[in-house]
């Protein structure tokens, strides 16, 4: 890094990692990430079809790993919803290791073995569908649309992307 006569970062925080590391800080800039409004504009998009829609539908965007708090996400949802009440979680993630792969499969055994340790006895669950699949970009604002509420745990971020893109959801 050091070699270079710039070091863009997204936020003050980055600059003392970097620096802590030994970059040099007079070569440390912080370059903010950005969402293009116009493209996220919910005037523009129409709600992208959901399955399984409930009266109240919860979206998260995650990488699947303990970082991202899905643990927390789903105890959270799990202890507060039964199958009575109206609600979907909808959940687009994917493995780490395999982005572009459909971990649909593996990943609702990890629900369904991380389920068992909540010890919610015969409680009937509320509903749970993993979005497994890549969403193209042009489609992203049609999916924050479609969702009521961004849940968004985490155990650290490095930017918070879904975040920012959802905020511009809100035209009310």
């Amino acid at each position: 890094c050091n070699q270079m006569d710039e070091i863009w970062v997204p936020s003050a925080f980055n600059i003392e990692t970097f620096a802590k590391s030994g970059v040099e800080r007079d070569k440390l800039r912080v370059m903010p990430e950005s969402v293009d409004e116009t493209e996220f504009d919910p005037g523009k998009h129409e709600p992208l079809p959901l399955p399984n829609r409930a009266g109240c539908n919860f979206l998260s965007i995650f990488e699947w790993s303990r970082r991202k708090g899905w643990d927390v996400l789903l105890a959270a949802y799990l202890r507060e919803f039964s199958a009575e009440d109206d609600v979907c979680l909808y959940v687009r993630t994917y493995l780490f290791s395999k982005p572009d792969a459909d971990p649909r499969a593996a990943i609702e055994w990890l629900v369904r073995d991380y389920t068992a340790t909540l010890n919610l006895g015969d409680k009937r669950l509320p509903r749970i569908h993993i979005l497994a699949e890549q969403v193209p970009q042009a489609d992203l604002p049609r999916l924050y649309k479609a969702a009521d509420c961004l849940v968004a745990p985490s155990r650290g971020e490095g930017w918070g992307r879904p975040h920012h893109e959802a905020m511009l959801r809100s035209e009310e």
